[in-house]
């Protein structure tokens, strides 16, 4: 056995990341993909830096020497306190907010509307600068004609942009889960959130609310965190929700053993079903808190907590109190019971089959109380990277592992602005690294640096393939060099070639793999391409909501091989060189390129077949996401190997 491991180590790809080795090098990306695209570094640079911006701000310096001088007024023991009144808001201002608009838009629709609020005006758990969320429902009316939630939708639109004394800033998002109308509020400068099409929310923060008035403690936790959150950026546009935190706290409380799992809560109360969702629950059967339990003692464990957590291939549900494995809990029969059930009693209630959870994503949070929604689906993987270094950050500190940090007034200093410091000192080590690693040689994968450069993606089919490399008439004369090679770099943006595929066209090997002359970490791969009709002019690169981008693609070649084969238009005579080539030292980027054959005298002209073809792939490429295609290509599986990275090296070195 040993034999033969050492006879095939050639043929090893070693993940760059964990160490594990695969057979082909297909396999290694989409392990890659799958398994570390949390990890990409130029994103989380990109992420990072805006982050260090907004700590190197004035606005952040005098907020710190604002809350300093709330500290060094607040008695012993009450520096928490003290904090929490400091970034809080006034309820008391919402609800008169709240007020005002209910009755405007009550009077409006002549009592055909109820208005619910929802979100922190509810709960508690407001900030400076929060908003009101508010849930409209359209009560029945025999003397009025129906209106469906988009005419109902539109109608409060039309009210509220017809209303400019009283509210201005109106936006109409439409494509969200839950479609809303955001305004603010003339008079206090509020933000507010309607949406008319979802009442669960509202039984969602009567819980939370609930939950806040059952302890002071975990009010103190919530708010606390939600303020760490905010001010570090880790909750925010296009990252994690103020309500995805909340289940986080609600799960790390549970698995610590503070509250029991919402399906416990359940047991023996009578059902109060919301289109299939039972919305009911007793905290009565909450044993209750430790009385020498604190509230510094709960946020120092959910930060240990999720230092701790494994978010990969993991399911939290708060529902049951714990996590499951994916996929096997959501596409195995049985291995998920409770949320078959709601599913079928969703079916049952609304008459449509329901969306299953959206759990292929980094982090899969599920809802207590909705357990076919995944809270934090919202999350990008360098967002999850970041909030998994803060935690860990703050760990160390609760550990005194930064320093001599008292419990109370140092610490919470320094998790709201000390650790922003950590954060930057460790970006400036970090570039400081960086430029060193720059000074050493660097392998430029560039055969030809002459007659290729990096084409940046573009959405138009119609654009030139790359600036230096697409075939254009200098000073009267044609760029010869240029019409010898076509190339597309990738980046680190999880994107792979699909040509024939998609474009339906016959690649042959003509090359073994060997290593570029001066890398032998990069790797080389060359096929000739043949095809006789041409799939690639006219093709459409706009995204259809109801099919994955692969399978739109391969149903339009599809069309295109049925409806073009005798049409003497779309006959063609393409035959040239594709290679591919990835530097399997990091696979910081993968290059793909086009060559003509030596004998073909039109090369790659702007208006050759080659050079539309590469144009539509490289479109192609800006809009199509890998690991889609890692998660839905339907291709074998071939076992993979894995092994002793530096066991392997040591025999390689050693022969």
């Amino acid at each position: 056995m040993g034999d033969n491991l050492e006879n095939d180590r050639a043929d090893w790809v070693p993940c760059a990341v964990c160490g594990a080795a695969f057979e082909n090098l297909q396999e290694c990306l989409a392990h890659e993909l799958l398994m570390h695209m949390g990890k990409a570094p130029k994103k989380e640079r990109v992420c990072f830096n805006a982050i260090s911006r907004h700590f190197a701000s004035e606005n952040m310096h005098n907020q710190r020497r604002e809350l300093n001088k709330v500290l060094q007024k607040a008695k012993e023991g009450q520096e928490l306190y003290e904090i929490l009144k400091y970034y809080s808001m006034d309820c008391n201002k919402l609800a008169d907010v709240y007020y005002e608009v209910r009755d405007m838009l009550e009077r409006r629709l002549a009592g055909r509307v109820k208005v619910y609020p929802f979100g922190s005006l509810v709960t508690g758990l407001a900030l400076k600068n929060s908003d009101i969320d508010l849930y409209l429902e359209l009560m029945p009316d025999d003397l009025s004609p129906p209106l469906g939630n988009r005419g109902f939708y539109n109608a409060i639109l039309a009210y509220v942009r017809r209303t400019p004394s009283h509210f201005t800033n109106v936006f109409a998002i439409r494509n969200a889960r839950v479609p809303i109308i955001r305004f603010r509020h003339v008079a206090s400068w509020i933000t507010i959130d309607i949406n008319v099409c979802s009442p669960n929310s509202t039984y969602n923060s009567r819980f939370v609310a609930a939950l806040m008035n059952f302890d002071v403690r975990i009010r103190q936790l919530c708010l606390f965190l939600k303020i760490w959150t905010k001010k570090l950026r880790i909750v925010g546009s296009g990252s994690m929700t103020s309500y995805c935190l909340i289940v986080l706290i609600i799960y790390a409380l549970q698995k610590q053993g503070y509250l029991p799992a919402i399906k416990k809560l359940q047991v023996n109360c009578a059902a109060h079903q919301v289109d299939g969702v039972n919305f009911v629950y007793d905290l009565k059967r909450i044993p209750g808190l430790p009385k020498k339990l604190t509230a510094y003692d709960l946020i120092a464990a959910f930060f240990a907590f999720y230092s701790d957590m494994d978010f990969i291939d993991k399911l939290l549900s708060p529902y049951i109190a714990q996590d499951l494995k994916l996929p096997e809990a959501i596409e195995t029969v049985g291995g998920f019971p409770e949320y078959e059930a709601q599913m079928q009693q969703i079916k049952v209630a609304t008459g449509v089959t329901p969306d299953p959870i959206k759990y292929k994503r980094d982090i899969c949070v599920q809802d207590p109380f909705e357990l076919q929604y995944n809270v934090a689906q919202s999350i990008a993987p360098t967002n999850l990277t970041y909030f998994k270094y803060c935690v860990d950050l703050a760990t160390s500190a609760c550990k005194n592992e930064c320093g001599e940090l008292g419990e109370n007034v140092d610490l919470y200093e320094y998790l709201l602005f000390g650790l922003p410091e950590q954060i930057l000192q460790d970006k400036r080590q970090d570039q400081a690294n960086r430029k060193k690693m720059s000074n050493t040689p660097n392998v430029n994968v560039d055969a030809n640096a002459n007659a290729t450069a990096e084409c940046p993606p573009t959405t138009d089919a119609s654009a030139s393939a790359s600036e230096s490399t697409s075939s254009e008439v200098v000073s009267g004369h044609l760029d010869l060099q240029a019409m010898s090679n076509l190339a597309h770099t990738l980046r680190p943006s999880n994107k792979e070639d699909i040509v024939g595929d998609i474009y339906g066209i016959k690649m042959k090997r003509v090359d073994k793999e060997q290593p570029l002359k001066h890398d032998c970490k990069s790797r080389h791969y060359t096929w000739l391409i043949t095809a006789s009709v041409n799939t690639w002019s006219e093709r459409k690169f706009k995204r259809n909501p109801q099919l994955k981008f692969f399978t739109q693609q391969l149903q339009e070649t599809k069309e295109y091989l049925t409806t073009r084969a005798d049409k003497p238009t779309y006959m063609c005579d393409l035959k040239g060189h594709f290679s591919f080539i990835v530097d399997r030292a990091d696979y910081k980027e993968v290059r793909l390129e086009i060559q003509p054959l030596p004998d073909d005298p039109v090369g790659l002209q702007r208006l050759s077949q080659l050079t539309k073809f590469f144009k539509s792939l490289k479109n192609m490429l800006s809009l199509f996401d890998f690991r889609e295609k890692v998660v839905s290509w339907q291709y074998e599986r071939l076992p993979c190997k894995r092994l002793n990275v530096r066991r392997l090296v040591r025999k390689v070195n050693t022969n």
